[in-house]
């Protein structure tokens, strides 16, 4: 009982105080003056107010109500409840009288989730008088203090860094610059620039040359989770940069099915074959033709530049491998090899062409090829630098392992990928892929191979040791799509499997509160079975009660007029004997008299 009387005086007293604060609360706030000596400034004086208790929630960003209070402009405007200030009748504006707590609802709202406060005396007195003197502004941002400054062009410092998923792209913080790499090729593929920066000058000039991505550093940056979008974080901005995919920038047109491309080194230039048996030539990023090779009488099967990119050497079908200008598209050489050539590569000093062939050889021919002696005449097939055997089916691809060019990676249709030692002329390595090799490729800084099949696999090696580090199927992104999927579907399962358990948990708290339940409304019946024969108890009981009361009533009564009779008595027999004194005391009293009497006669007859 205590215990109850305790909670019910703690909840009353609980409520008393909170209306006590809420009375507090919607008190009105009486501006008191301030001597500022000067007109009220929004930017020097409101601002800071509305920064610190209103634009939390009042942001172009979030601007809850559509009330957005960072400018005049935004302010004077209003947002859903209508126009917020009235230039010179601050009792007539809104927005003051929220603030000053004269009008519903209070801003700002009191308790909030952001720390803001509501507004001392000065700082009201501040909006009414600057409401009073027309509610203007100076016409200078409130972040007028940062006065911008182009970073010196020589600032490459990093400051930040991101990895896509999967680890295709880096990109990095340069300044206030973000680089993006593409790691399998190892080079920049993208400079990410604002355009509105890149408008801004100063003097006639622009104000970023080098072009920017944030005015100051940028200091933080993220891939999502399928690298589609880039977050940078800068001086209070983030951006968002979308990755443009599958956009097509130039569109060539061919005379036939492609069946075969290549770069050359500063990438300014594609070779392009296709299946009428002639190749050509496109400047990038252009694309526009500048020369077509044409000679060869089958399908051109293998093509690359010279290193110095004045050459291009082709192989085809009608086995033979020839060498062009590339300037002009002239043929400058031609010879017959001893079967049709699939791929082929030229060294980093341009001085060989390794090619590799249907007949599981790989050779090794000089660029250009020496003259015949006086007297003799060139060999119809030139005799090669070197060959290469360990191929058990034709080689499909060859390329050199960068950066040095001193070793070389084939592949097969014998379902292998072997590494060479070109000074040594000898296999260092084979691997296999359990598959005929339709290509190979090895990245930018020699360390990593892949390979493809035509049983639609693809797997990634390690140079070093051969050692497999991943294997992929089909398409990439559907099969990376696929691993997202199945890891998303994974975590649902985990929390599926944890809301199941919860569920059986609350079955079973539900079930066990029932069995409780029942087992109480059980005592319950059986208490209220015992109540009429508790009652009929109860009753009889006060019946007798009643008569032992009445059977006492009686004795006490009767008990009290024997005392009242005894005291009766007693008082009857105390007059009694108290008038027999008194008549004893008076016929005394006639006795003592008449002796006296006598005496006093006696004495005078004496």
């Amino acid at each position: 009982m205590w215990n109850r009387f305790a909670s019910l005086s703690v909840i009353i007293t609980a409520v008393l105080f909170c209306s006590q604060i809420t009375v507090a609360e919607e008190k009105p706030i009486q501006p008191v003056k301030v001597d500022l000596g000067r007109p009220v400034s929004f930017e020097k004086d409101v601002f800071p107010i509305l920064d610190a208790n209103c634009i939390a929630c009042h942001n172009v960003a979030k601007k809850e109500g559509s009330l957005v209070l960072e400018n005049v402009e935004d302010l004077i405007k209003g947002g859903d409840s209508g126009a917020s200030v009235v230039p010179g009748k601050p009792d007539e504006s809104y927005f003051y009288n929220v603030a000053s707590r004269t009008e519903e609802s209070f801003m700002p709202p009191l308790p909030n989730k952001v720390g803001a406060k509501a507004l001392t005396p000065q700082q009201v007195w501040i909006v009414r008088q600057w409401i009073l003197e027309g509610a203007k502004s100076s016409g200078k941002s409130a972040n007028a203090g940062v006065a911008w400054q182009s970073l010196p062009p020589d600032l490459n410092s990093i400051y930040s860094a991101a990895l896509s998923p999967w680890a295709r792209y880096a990109a990095a913080g340069r300044a206030n610059r973000i680089a993006v790499y593409d790691l399998a090729a190892g080079a920049e593929v993208a400079t990410l620039n604002d355009p509105a920066l890149l408008k801004l000058q100063k003097d006639g000039k622009p104000f970023y040359p080098l072009g920017a991505a944030h005015r100051d550093f940028v200091h933080s940056l993220a891939f999502n989770s399928d690298g589609s979008l880039l977050a940078s974080g800068g001086y209070r901005v983030v951006k968002l940069w979308k990755k443009s995919i599958g956009n097509v920038v130039k569109k060539m047109d061919l005379p036939a099915a492609v069946t075969g491309l290549a770069l050359n080194a500063d990438r300014s230039v594609l070779a392009v074959a296709t299946a009428d048996n002639s190749a050509s030539l496109w400047k990038l990023p252009e694309g526009t033709k500048l020369v077509d090779l044409k000679g060869h009488a089958g399908e051109i099967k293998g093509l690359a530049f010279t290193p110095d990119r004045t050459k291009v050497v082709t192989s085809s079908a009608d086995q033979s491998l020839r060498v062009w200008n590339a300037a002009d598209g002239k043929q400058i050489s031609t010879m017959k090899t001893p079967a049709v050539i699939n791929a082929l590569t030229v060294s980093n000093d341009g001085t060989q062409v390794i090619a590799g062939a249907a007949n599981q050889m790989i050779y090794a021919w000089p660029l250009t090829l020496p003259a015949p002696k006086e007297g003799e005449t060139a060999p119809e097939i030139p005799a090669a630098l070197y060959e290469l055997k360990g191929h058990a089916k034709p080689v499909t691809s060859v390329k050199l392992i960068a950066p040095a060019g001193t070793q070389l990676v084939s592949g097969s249709e014998d379902g292998t990928i072997r590494i060479w030692d070109l000074a040594g002329k000898k296999e260092i390595r084979s691997i296999n892929h359990g598959a005929p090799v339709t290509d190979v490729d090895v990245t930018a800084d020699g360390k990593t191979l892949v390979s493809v099949s035509i049983n639609g696999t693809g797997k990634i090696w390690q140079v070093a040791d051969g050692k497999m580090l991943k294997e992929f199927r089909g398409d990439l992104s559907k099969e990376r799509q696929m691993i997202l999927a199945t890891e998303t579907q994974t975590v649902t399962k985990q929390q599926v499997a944890l809301a199941d358990a919860a569920v059986k948990a609350a079955d079973k708290n539900v079930k066990d509160r029932e069995e409780e339940l029942k087992k109480r409304n059980e005592e319950l019946a059986a208490a209220q079975k015992a109540v009429p024969e508790e009652k009929k108890k109860a009753d009889e009981s006060a019946k007798k009660l009643e008569a032992a009361k009445a059977e006492l009533a009686k004795l006490l009564a009767d008990h009290k007029k024997k005392i009242d009779d005894a005291v009766n008595a007693a008082n009857a027999q105390k007059a009694a004997a108290d008038k027999a004194v008194a008549d004893a005391e008076a016929k005394l009293k006639q006795t003592n008299d008449a002796n006296q009497a006598e005496i006093a006669a006696v004495e005078k007859e004496v």
